[in-house]
């Protein structure tokens, strides 16, 4: 059996490294670039 398979990730953790992200103004302002790049590339209607 291949054990290598990601493991789901503990909620606590992920809101953590979330706000660890989000408190950063250099993270928050890549996170804000690549959100407009996606909404840029969304198909119409």
């Amino acid at each position: 059996m291949n054990d290598s398979a990601p493991q789901p990730r503990d909620e606590r953790v992920l809101a953590a490294e979330a706000a660890a992200l989000e408190a950063d103004e250099d993270d928050r302002a890549e996170m804000l670039r690549v959100a407009e790049i996606m909404e840029s590339l969304r198909e119409p209607g």
